[in-house]
This record gives structure tokens, C-alpha cells and sequence, in this order.
């Protein structure tokens, strides 16, 4: 599992995906935005507002020092999952499936 990436100045969190260029950035409502390649993989995941969202996510009051702590895997299938987990805390966000080139 890779570490999510976190800047508490902007309180945004960012799940780095895979290695290529992002082609467009999709929102998946005002707290989620996909990066995606022209291919339409995942490049990254930003989480906004991300304290909060990862908080109810992971079940969990979670600090900026918790933040740096998650660890994660992006997985695509019928649906895009963020696999996270702190300590003995696991919890996935599922999102919208593969997303068509534009």
C-alpha cells in the first residue's frame, strides 16, 4: 500500500494512481476529483474538505498527523475503489466506474 499524500494548509488530501499524464480531471461531486490519462485510468484521487471526508470514511476522528498515516491502493474494476486504512481502521470510498475518454 502506498501513503496518501496530505497539505494541511488546503486540507486536501491526493492518492497517486498510475504514472501517467492527466488528460482531464472529472468531479465526482464537490469533495472527490479524478485525474485521469487519455485512456481513462486513474492518474490520482484529491479529496477535499479531506479531514471530514476521510473522518466519516475511515470511522474515525483523524488529526493532521493521522492524515500523513493513511495508507492506500486504487483499484479499477466496475467501479473505482480507494482501498484506506489507519491502524486497525479499514474503509473504501467506491466511485463511479470506468470513465470514458472525452
Amino acid at each position: 500500500m502506498k501513503q496518501m499524500t496530505y497539505d494541511p494548509k488546503a486540507n486536501a488530501a491526493y492518492a497517486y494512481g498510475m504514472p501517467n499524464k492527466v488528460q482531464r480531471t472529472v468531479e465526482v461531486n464537490p469533495n472527490i476529483h479524478l485525474d485521469l490519462s487519455t485512456d481513462g485510468h486513474v492518474v490520482g484521487i484529491e479529496i477535499l474538505n479531506a479531514k471530514t471526508v476521510l473522518s466519516k470514511t475511515l470511522g474515525m476522528r483523524l488529526n493532521a498527523d493521522d492524515m500523513q498515516k493513511i495508507e492506500y491502493e486504487i483499484e479499477e474494476k466496475a467501479g473505482i475503489y480507494l482501498h484506506m486504512r489507519i491502524g486497525a481502521n479499514k474503509a473504501s470510498l467506491v466511485l463511479p466506474g470506468r470513465l470514458a475518454p472525452a
